[in-house]
């Protein structure tokens, strides 16, 4: 459960990074004030995302406890 936990968060990650790029790279002249607080959300949520993609690393991957 924690491999899948720690796989799902990568991939949320990554697509959240590829969305972010994309509006920074497409519409950074076109956002408005609502465009503004979406960017702000997504990064938020890229920022938890990663955070759980480490903590679920060292649970996952760190020292065994045999």
């Amino acid at each position: 459960m924690k491999k899948a936990i720690f796989y799902i968060a990568i991939l949320a990650s990554l697509a959240l990074l590829i969305n972010i790029f994309d509006i920074i790279i497409n519409d950074m002249d076109r956002l408005t004030r609502f465009g503004w607080g979406y960017l702000t959300g997504r990064v938020i949520l890229l920022g938890i995302f990663v955070f759980l993609t480490f903590f679920m690393f060292s649970k996952t991957y760190g020292k065994s406890e045999e």
